[in-house]
C-alpha cells in the first residue's frame, strides 16, 4: 500500500477512535488538534486533495501507535519524497522534456509576473481551488487573478471543474529563447524593480542578493548560458516543496561590463 494511503487509512482509524472515546469528539475536533482546517481535513480523509508532506507528519504524530512505528511511517514518507525529487530532477534535466511553449502571442502570460506566480501557487498542496486563495496569498486584486486564470485556461495550463474549481495542469512552460520578445522584457523589467524595493523591505535574512565578478571569454556565453540553465532546474529541484503554497522568485544576472566588445 502506498505511504499516503497507508497514512489517510490510519487517519480515519484514529478518528473513529478518538469518536469512540468521546462522542463529542468530531472531525472539526480533530482539525483543531493538528492546527489546519476542517475543510482541508476532510478532502484529505476522503482522498479528494492530495495529503502534504506537514500534514503528513502532523497525523503521524496523532496516531496511537509505538514511537517505532510512527518513526517507521515517517522513514517511509522520506524516501517518497526523496524518489519524486529525484524523478522530477531526471525529467527536468531529460533535454527531450516536453515544455508547453509561450510564444510572444501569449503576451499577457509572458509579460506579467503574476501569472508565474499563480501557477507556481496553484501546483502546491494547500492550494483550495479558490480564486480568493490565490488572491490572499499573492496579495493581488481579484479583478487581476480572474483575467489571468482566463488566460491560464485558454492556453489550457488550468482548467475548471464542474463544481467552479481551479485546477492546474501538471504541463511545464517555456518562453522562446535568444529571440527578442518585448513581452518578455517588460516582464524582465518589472522583476528589477521589484528586486529593488526588496533590498530595502527585506531583512538580510530574509533574502540574497549577491554576485561575482570574474574575467571569461567572451565566446563563452552561450556555455555560460547552459550552464545557469542547468543550474535553474537542478535549485529548483532540489527546493520545489508543493507542501508549501509561498511562492520564491529566483533571478540570476550575467552580463559584460563593457558592451562595446560585442559591438566589435
Amino acid at each position: 500500500m502506498d505511504i499516503h494511503e497507508q497514512i489517510i487509512k490510519l487517519a480515519n482509524t484514529e478518528l473513529d477512535r478518538r469518536k469512540s472515546l468521546n462522542s463529542a469528539y468530531s472531525l472539526r475536533a480533530y482539525a483543531m488538534d493538528l492546527e489546519v482546517s476542517n475543510s482541508s481535513l476532510s478532502q484529505v480523509l476522503s482522498q479528494k486533495r492530495a495529503l502534504s508532506r506537514k500534514l503528513a507528519v502532523g497525523l503521524i504524530d496523532s496516531f496511537k501507535v509505538s514511537i517505532a512505528d510512527k518513526n517507521q511511517l515517517k522513514k517511509r514518507l522520506n524516501e517518497k519524497v526523496e524518489i519524486k525529487k529525484l524523478s522530477t530532477k531526471h525529467q527536468y534535466l531529460n533535454s527531450d522534456i516536453d515544455f508547453v511553449s509561450l510564444e510572444a502571442s501569449e503576451k499577457y502570460i509572458v509579460s506579467n509576473w503574476w501569472a508565474y506566480a499563480i501557477l507556481t501557487v496553484g501546483k502546491s498542496d494547500e492550494f483550495d481551488g479558490s480564486l480568493s486563495f490565490l488572491k490572499s496569498r499573492l496579495n493581488l486584486p481579484l479583478k487581476t487573478v480572474e483575467e489571468c486564470i482566463e488566460h491560464l485556461c485558454n492556453k489550457k495550463l488550468c482548467e475548471k471543474s464542474s463544481e467552479g474549481k481551479y485546477r492546474f495542469t501538471k504541463n511545464d512552460f517555456t518562453t522562446t529563447h535568444n529571440i527578442p520578445n518585448p513581452y518578455l522584457r517588460k516582464q524582465h523589467k518589472s522583476l528589477l524593480s521589484m528586486a529593488s524595493e526588496k533590498i530595502d523591505r527585506l531583512a538580510v535574512d530574509q533574502r540574497d542578493f549577491s554576485f561575482v565578478c570574474m574575467n571569461a571569454n567572451k565566446d563563452d556565453i552561450l556555455r555560460m548560458k547552459q550552464w545557469i540553465s542547468k543550474f535553474r532546474r537542478e535549485f529548483m529541484t532540489e527546493f520545489e516543496d508543493n507542501s508549501k503554497a509561498e511562492p520564491f522568485r529566483l533571478c540570476i544576472q550575467l552580463f559584460p561590463i563593457n558592451e562595446k566588445d560585442f559591438n566589435e
